[in-house]
């Protein structure tokens, strides 16, 4: 994606199919014609499928193509917090018709989880194709400095928190390893982003201990940043008491929040939430950026002490981005490359007589069969079904 003529007509094949795949992800949604802000988050879906495939069709120029993209981003800005304040509608509704709180709890996470993994692929690849029209490499830093980014991150989480609390904790940044692995290839803003709800959880957490304990001294929060020649890994230490033992469970469900909510509290804007509060859902989001990016967030807490949030990052180059696996054309499409490549493998074993490597790419080859075969079955028969022709 360095051209944008030809990455211009990968999206025009691309942006429908996933489009497609939320609308139909949508609409196999539980009571969503009941949920007022559902609806209106997926009639922008189907706006935005309805202009691209008609940008594809009329064969639109990769300038008025970035035209429809940036009308795509900015209908789509605040489509988090649409399905966030949509979701808890569906929680009462369920809860309503006597579901157990558990059970409503997990569907409504297992949606989230999918829908924004998809809608940050989206983002991702129409960010990269109008990044293409300032900069001939998009939104992908070669030489991404978690350390200079980690620090960008802290200033503005303390510019943010000194608007709320008088006194703030400093942030220190310590790099071990080699200065050949100090930079990995990555988009920037979704490290800042990680960074930032990281910091801003760990800064609120020590700055409303000192404030009901003002003898208590602000210790800074400390990120160290360890890599080697094959990850990055991002460790941010606070000591604002840790999270109990009793919440712990839920930190990673969107339906969860630190911020105390009213019952029938869905306004979308919602004054009294800060930037520093968020709307509950900054944990799990920066948890689907990671996976997007190949990684993987860990938190471990102690009660009455401190919070280290690990971040783990792949250096890994032939990486792919980490998709829902409800994408069925995508997913379709991965198996089939996996498929070709152990097929390809196997003969090549077979020629020099590793027979035993042979067998062993013939099961893998085998299994990935099945995978292909099953989720042909669910394409026929839920996906199809299930998404209405007056949809899309």
């Amino acid at each position: 994606m360095r051209d944008p003529e030809e990455t211009a007509a990968m999206l025009k094949q691309e942006l429908p199919v996933r489009l497609a795949n939320r609308i139909a992800h949508m609409n196999n949604l539980e009571l969503i014609d009941e949920c007022g802000i559902l609806l209106c988050a997926r009639a922008r879906l189907v706006r935005s499928f309805m202009e691209v495939v008609a940008a594809a069709e009329r064969g639109a120029s990769p300038k008025d193509f970035a035209v429809v993209i940036r009308n795509l981003r900015d209908r789509h800005k605040h489509q988090v917090k649409r399905i966030t304040m949509g979701t808890l509608q569906l929680k009462r509704l369920k809860l309503a018709r006597g579901e157990s709180e558990s059970e409503v709890v997990d569907y409504i996470d297992s949606f989230i989880d999918r829908f924004v993994l998809s809608r940050i692929g989206i983002e991702a690849l129409n960010s990269q194709y109008l990044g293409l029209f300032t900069t001939s490499k998009g939104i992908v830093d070669p030489l991404c400095d978690p350390c200079d980014v980690a620090k960008q991150a802290a200033s503005h989480a303390r510019r943010l928190a000194l608007e709320h609390f008088e006194e703030v904790p400093q942030v220190e940044i310590t790099f071990f390893g080699s200065s050949a692995d100090r930079t990995i290839p990555l988009v920037s803003p979704y490290l800042s982003y990680i960074l930032m709800e990281l910091l801003k959880n760990s800064i609120r957490a020590v700055s409303e201990q000192h404030l009901i304990d003002e003898s208590k001294v602000i210790h800074p929060i400390v990120i160290r940043v360890a890599s080697d020649e094959s990850q990055v890994v991002l460790d941010i230490f606070d000591r604002g008491g840790g999270i109990p033992f009793e919440h712990q469970p839920h930190i990673w469900s969107y339906m969860y929040s630190t911020k105390k909510r009213s019952p029938d509290d869905v306004s979308i804007d919602d004054e009294k939430r800060t930037p520093l509060a968020g709307f509950g859902v900054g944990l799990p989001l920066l948890r689907k950026y990671a996976e997007y990016l190949g990684g993987t967030v860990n938190l471990i807490s102690m009660p009455k002490f401190g919070t280290h949030a690990f971040l783990f990052l792949q250096r890994c180059t032939s990486r792919k981005e980490g998709m829902p696996t409800y994408v069925n054309w995508l997913r379709k499409r991965d198996l089939q490359e996996k498929l070709l490549d152990f097929e390809s493998r196997k003969r090549a074993a077979a020629d020099v007589e590793d027979y035993a490597e042979a067998l062993r790419l013939k099961g893998f080859a085998s299994e990935v069969r099945d995978e292909l075969s099953k989720l042909d079955q669910w394409s026929r028969g839920r996906l199809v079904s299930a998404a209405p022709a007056t949809a899309i």
